[in-house]
């Protein structure tokens, strides 16, 4: 039988929203659109959990997270769900901001685009109907049928001219591998 491991460097907490600190000393500048973006796409099952340091003087310090925070509090937020380890101070903080975001990699245009889909969004599921018309589809494949320029063909729709532009494309340069790339998508529309 495997050896049980728990958890024990850190507890779940709900923490009031104006106990906690943020110091810029080590974290990203803050950026008030950034904080603004996740308010205005709020969804509550989403929220993150913050990343806390509680300092032996008692005090809270965000190590993660200061963004939503800011979108909770303007949300009128009184609690914030938070991770809490016992912090040792600014340096102890600053390295487990610094490992929390070593590899934080931002969601692709494909993927967004994919859970959009999932999720039921009209204008991907429209964007797609247009490429299958056409024999196509959206994935990460390089080859023909697959399409991944989505990006590209999002701000073509966006325009109304997904359309013409796909079908100009899969008649004239049928099978070819780079057809649909972001500069041909663009320079088309």
């Amino acid at each position: 039988m495997k050896d049980v491991k728990n958890f024990d460097s850190f507890v779940l907490e709900m923490i009031p929203v104006d106990k906690l600190q943020s110091a810029q000393s080590y974290q990203r500048l803050f950026k008030p659109y950034h904080a603004k973006k996740i308010k205005s796409e709020w969804y509550e099952m989403a929220a993150p959990v913050l990343v806390v340091g509680r300092r032996s003087d008692g005090s809270c310090w965000i190590v993660d997270g200061q963004h939503s925070h800011d979108a909770m509090k303007e949300l009128g937020y009184t609690t914030a769900p938070c991770k809490v380890f016992a912090s040792d101070g600014p340096e102890h903080e600053a390295k487990v901001f610094r490992i929390c975001n070593r590899g934080r990699k931002a969601i692709t245009r494909l993927e967004l685009h994919q859970a959009l889909k999932v999720e039921g969004d009209k204008d991907a599921l429209a964007i797609d109907a247009i490429m299958q018309e056409h024999g196509l589809q959206i994935s990460n494949g390089s080859a023909w049928p697959n399409v991944k320029c989505v990006g590209a063909l999002e701000d073509c729709y966006q325009k109304g001219q997904l359309p013409v532009v796909v079908s100009v494309l899969s008649e004239a340069w049928r099978g070819l591998d780079d057809a649909f790339s972001v500069w041909t998508v663009r320079g088309l529309s």
